[in-house]
């Protein structure tokens, strides 16, 4: 999972990406993210159909 991906799909599916994310950077040992994630919706749920919908997550990391 690359930083610069924007998950498409449902909302119950992109729950779950954040704790994916957290997973892979323990297992890795990267350092421990610098705060919470957050989701950025890019378009609207009233506007297109749930299997479209764009979210960006971000996670805050520190300069290493």
């Amino acid at each position: 999972m690359k930083g610069d991906k924007i998950p498409i799909g449902t909302f119950s599916y992109i729950a779950h990406i954040p704790q994916k994310a957290l997973r892979i950077y323990d297992e890795k040992g990267l350092p421990v993210p610098a705060g919470p994630t957050r989701e950025l919706y890019i378009n609207d749920p009233a506007e297109v159909p749930e299997e479209e919908l764009l979210t960006g997550v971000m996670i805050p990391v520190r300069k290493g």
